[in-house]
This record gives C-alpha cells, sequence and structure tokens, in this order.
C-alpha cells in the first residue's frame, strides 16, 4: 500500500503548510495593522511576514491552486479559527471531514505549531467533528 505521504505531489503541500506555519501571527485587528479588517489578503501577509488564520488558509489555498488546479478545496471556518481542506485519498490516520460525500485532508496552515497535513490542533477538533463549522468549495 502506497502512502500518501511518499507521493511526489505532496511534497509542494507539505512545503507551502511549513512555511506558512513559520510566518508570524497576528489576529489583525489593531487599526494600525490592518485598518480593522481583521484580514490580509495573500500579497499583504507575504509583503508584511504577518498574518492570521483565514488570512494563512486564503494565502495556501491560492498557492496550491496554482500548483493543482484541478484540485478541489475548501475553506473550513471554525468559530474564531480557520483551517483548509484539500480532497484528496484519506488514510485511515488522518484528520479529514467529509463535505457533499467527499473526504477532505485538513491543514492548519497558521502555526506556530508546525502540523502536518492532516493532523489539526486539538482545539479543533471537537469542531471537526460536531461538524460546527462552515465551508467553501473551492
Amino acid at each position: 500500500t502506497q502512502s500518501r505521504s511518499s507521493a511526489a505531489s505532496d511534497v509542494y503541500k507539505r512545503q507551502v503548510l511549513s512555511w506558512l506555519q513559520s510566518i508570524p501571527y497576528s489576529t489583525l485587528e489593531s487599526r494600525t495593522e490592518s485598518s480593522g479588517l481583521g484580514y490580509y489578503p495573500p500579497i499583504r501577509v507575504i509583503a508584511h511576514n504577518i498574518g492570521d488564520c483565514d488570512s494563512k488558509m486564503t494565502l495556501m489555498s491560492a498557492i496550491i491552486k496554482k500548483i493543482y488546479p484541478r484540485l478541489s478545496q475548501s475553506l473550513i471556518y471554525l468559530p474564531q479559527h480557520a483551517l483548509i481542506g484539500f480532497q484528496l485519498p484519506t488514510l485511515k490516520a488522518d484528520k479529514y471531514t467529509t463535505i457533499n460525500g467527499l473526504h477532505y485532508i485538513l491543514a492548519e496552515p497558521v502555526g506556530p505549531a508546525k502540523y502536518p497535513l492532516s493532523k489539526i490542533a486539538d482545539s479543533s477538533i471537537g469542531y471537526i467533528d460536531a461538524k460546527s463549522y462552515f465551508h467553501e468549495i473551492i
């Protein structure tokens, strides 16, 4: 059985995820940092080397969409947090959610914890398991 983590295509997802997790976290609620919007578009995350969970999730989605334009992604919004899901084959140990009958492997791009692809924070697991989130498929 081939493990998904050894697949060459996962190298890019893992590298992008690790890079985003290394970008410093900020809630972006200060008017001096973000005009009070609480969100930076992808280019601003890169330019300012700072971002919150939804800003980093959006940047990861944009990068992965350029590399894998046909890969279905889901932007996952939890209360006070955001994750990303990729419609990929799952392994038993993977953390994923099912949307419209398809499995979306989850990723935590926010950092600073270095969660690998298919592993998420304990604080996110309860919301995912209870389906206490909304999502946007892209």
